[in-house]
């Protein structure tokens, strides 16, 4: 479990602001295999990137030379 949250300002026009706040949820099947699901939603002065909603779904998939586990978890 996760969260973010992100203040951007425009370089030509920094009054314009762009705030992006997200939560995500990670399941690891196996130490070569994770699934990612997180949601993010955006308040911005400029009219494009207000009240926009994105959803991000990820797979990785580990192959190779890997480790066993984790490093986190040794």
């Amino acid at each position: 479990v996760g969260a973010r949250y992100d203040v951007t300002d425009e370089l030509e026009d920094d009054t314009l602001r762009t705030k992006i706040a997200g939560l995500y949820l990670t399941w690891m099947a196996n130490p070569f295999a994770r699934l990612s699901i997180g949601v993010l939603r955006s308040s911005s002065d400029i009219a494009v990137r207000d009240d926009v909603t994105r959803v991000l779904v990820e797979f990785n998939l580990g192959a190779g030379t890997n480790p066993s586990k984790p490093f986190w978890l040794e």
